[in-house]
């Protein structure tokens, strides 16, 4: 190691070794081994904040025992993991640790009242359980089987080349827009699922135009298939697939982003529209 210079860095990864025994020899071989990473979300689930509440309860109520203190961490660590149970447990320490209870004799009870403590907004996710794109595919195929009854279509010689052209664009181009929302979320490192709590306020890419990119090209993907298949009746249900869309889903997430992220989505939301 001596000789090694500061001018270089060094690098040490984890290597694999094995080993054979001849007659007269030890047969060494140095292999590079794969490196493993171990990571997880910064943000608590709901179930988690219980788990860690649960875990301070059995704590505090084992009265200064280690064998119950380490009860209640097994019963912890069991249900998410060593590394999981150590972040949950350090986010979430009670505020008075000076009051901590402590047993003189076997005999004492201690009662334990933990304090109404929610989860942090940033934590909580929006609370929409239902993926949205479902509520397009439902405004469709509501379109769809309302024409099997009552026939209603674009044009009633059949989709032209025109429309067909202009169908193919607007499904194109809308799930074009709809990937690109996507692919912008991953590469900020945060969550595209609608239950779950963002890492980060994401407003490039895409979302310098509207707040909803993957909305916005799910709309626009409809539009065009409604113009492919020639169903009218589609065209006629999408106003209410918007208005649920605003109800059920964008205004959630708006109410989460704002308790999540404050000023700076309030004047993102000045800025940019929510749709176009």
């Amino acid at each position: 190691m001596a000789d090694l210079s500061d001018a270089y860095p060094v690098l040490l990864g984890p290597v694999r070794v094995e080993y054979r025994f001849t007659a007269s020899e030890l047969l060494v071989r140095i292999f590079p081994d794969e490196w493993a990473l171990d990571t997880f979300e910064e943000q608590r689930t709901t179930s988690e904040h219980e788990r860690a509440l649960r875990y301070w309860r059995g704590y505090w109520l084992a009265g200064g025992d280690g064998e119950e203190r380490l009860a209640a961490w097994r019963d912890l660590a069991s249900h998410v993991g060593n590394g999981r149970a150590a972040h949950i447990v350090n986010a979430r320490r009670p505020l008075n640790p000076g009051d901590e209870p402590y047993r003189t004799d076997r005999g004492q009870v201690i009662l334990v009242v933990a304090s109404d403590d929610p989860l942090p907004a940033a934590d909580r996710g929006p609370g929409i359980h239902a993926p949205p794109p479902l509520i397009f595919v439902a405004g469709f195929a509501a379109g769809w089987l309302l024409n099997r009854r009552l026939e209603f279509v674009i044009d009633g010689d059949g989709a032209g080349a025109v429309q067909t052209a202009i169908g193919a664009v607007l499904v194109a181009a809308g799930l074009g827009l709809s990937a690109s929302g996507i692919t912008t979320f991953i590469r900020a490192r945060t969550t595209v699922l609608p239950n779950r709590a963002a890492r980060q306020l994401v407003t490039w890419g895409p979302y310098r135009a509207t707040r909803n990119p993957m909305y916005t090209g799910l709309a626009t993907a409809y539009l065009g298939a409604a113009c492919l298949t020639n169903l009218a009746w589609p065209l006629v249900w999408l106003p209410a697939v918007i208005l649920t869309m605003n109800a059920v889903v964008i205004r959630r997430e708006e109410r989460y982003l704002n308790a999540a992220f404050g000023l700076p989505y309030a004047e993102y939301c000045r800025r940019v529209r929510r749709w176009i």
